[in-house]
């Protein structure tokens, strides 16, 4: 993992790469190579036919079992050679990012990072749990972090069968499909207990069960994301299911899946004791995690009113869409039948906590987490201009919260299109340099037109 945080773990695999590649499980299971070119190729190289099928390098590796075709073939092994020290450098030289740039003379805590919470991330096809623009924004989030060596550790839920796959059969009706996806070919590790070296495990009250979490990682270059999964012997198979599919229908599910994504994450940070200095919710599906921290809070010996100024102080909310269907809403009876014992177990009273997530239609029977984020965050933001003052005019009346716009930007590394990275490269552009212009859009198109005048 990133150095900035001491976490222990274990790889989801284990493979028989002899001496000469020993380091092409670091290639694979680092998802840098969602960006990288060359390591794409070197994984393509190794075995074509199952990376044109996955584009997996795990998958890659659980289907090699003769190595000799390669480390003979002195081209794979130069290439070989060359990500292992692109890796390197990048993990290893962090002088030159933006970060260290601009806060040289700071002090990175390793305890003090930005948590980042949200319900889905795109960082690639083969890595299931995204349905759409929400998850691919989470995912460039967490590649422009690591390239600009925030500190910043990233919170959501291993699903195991994703988003579902539209397929349309031969009447032309949709049909939905989840695939079927195991741990052993994900990019992932299983965090451990760093004193006895037992997997870790995080207890979560939902309704009338304790639930167990199991804690993963995906490394996503220099930092971390860090997953929740029910899917565990340890739980009945009801509880099971809360983090099998992404945005399940049922809304007893649902709500159990957004206690489990926010209190759960809030927990699996203090389990690595990781002190976030800010708290950043990704839409409203993460409510539960101010709800936490509030009883953490107040548990710390701060009043109710107390405990509110002091969250509120640290968390920043974004908002994706007017849309009805993307401002999540429970009933308040069941919100408060599912979240009692979380209530309890923190003291606190669930009608001052209804209060907050009290919505613009003003139905007190519903319990609105957009409503609820917003007045239990300092800055609230849209996702572009236009949305920010949209959003700013519906829910200032009832939060008095200001909503600005904050246009959504790309991991260029990422949506670059490989002809014309080739073309900028041999034309002088380092793209290595990308992330320390990221805030500055006149410097970006100033370093590409030098580029591309030199066609």
């Amino acid at each position: 993992m990133a150095a900035a945080y001491s976490i222990s773990s274990r790889p989801s695999n284990t493979f028989p790469i002899p001496d000469r590649m020993r380091r092409l499980a670091d290639l694979a299971y680092n998802l840098r190579w969602t960006w990288d070119d060359q390591t794409q190729d070197l994984f393509a190289s190794c075995a074509p036919d199952v990376w044109a099928r996955t584009h997996n390098p795990v998958a890659v590796l659980c289907n090699l079992h003769d190595y000799r075709p390669l480390t003979e073939n002195s081209d794979i092994l130069k290439l070989y050679d060359r990500c292992v020290a692109a890796l390197d450098e990048y993990l290893g030289n962090t002088t030159a990012t933006w970060y260290d740039s601009k806060f040289a003379s700071g002090n990175k805590s390793n305890k003090e990072p930005i948590a980042y919470f949200c319900a889905e991330y795109g960082l690639h096809e083969s890595f299931p749990g995204y349905s759409g623009g929400l998850g691919i924004l989470a995912g460039d989030h967490c590649k422009a972090a690591s390239d600009m060596n925030l500190p910043f550790i990233a919170v959501g839920l291993l699903y195991r069968n994703g988003f579902f796959r539209q397929v349309i059969d031969p009447d032309g009706r949709q049909e939905h499909n989840y695939p079927e996806f195991v741990t052993s070919e994900l990019p992932l590790f299983r965090i451990q207990n760093a004193q006895s070296r037992s997997d870790l495990f995080v207890d979560v009250p939902v309704g009338d069960r304790l639930i167990k979490c199991a804690v993963w990682e995906a490394r996503v270059g220099r930092i971390s994301l860090i997953l929740l999964d029910t899917n565990i012997p340890q739980n009945c198979a009801e509880d099971r299911e809360i983090t099998r599919i992404l945005y399940v229908s049922g809304r007893e599910m649902r709500l159990a899946q957004e206690i489990v994504l926010g209190a759960g994450g809030v927990r699996a940070l203090a389990a690595l004791g990781i002190e976030p200095s800010a708290w950043h919710l990704n839409e409203g599906h993460s409510a539960f995690q101010l709800i936490e921290r509030l009883g953490r809070t107040m548990k710390a010996g701060h009043s109710f009113e107390a405990a509110v100024k002091e969250i509120l102080a640290h968390s920043v909310f974004t908002i994706h869409t007017p849309v009805p269907a993307g401002n999540e809403v429970f009933q308040a009876e069941l919100t408060q039948r599912f979240a009692k014992p979380l209530f309890a177990e923190h003291g606190l009273d669930a009608s001052k906590i209804m209060a907050l997530g009290l919505g613009v239609s003003g139905d007190t029977a519903a319990f609105d987490m957009t409503a609820f984020c917003l007045n239990m965050s300092k800055h609230c933001n849209g996702v572009s201009q236009l949305h920010g003052k949209t959003a700013h005019g519906t829910w200032q009346p009832i939060t008095g919260r200001d909503v600005i716009g904050v246009t959504n930007g790309v991991h260029m590394g990422t949506w670059l299109g490989r002809p014309i990275r080739q073309l900028l490269t041999a034309n002088g552009l380092d793209l290595s340099k990308l992330d320390l212009l990221a805030t500055d859009h006149d410097a970006v198109q100033k370093h590409i037109d030098g580029a591309i005048n030199g066609v």
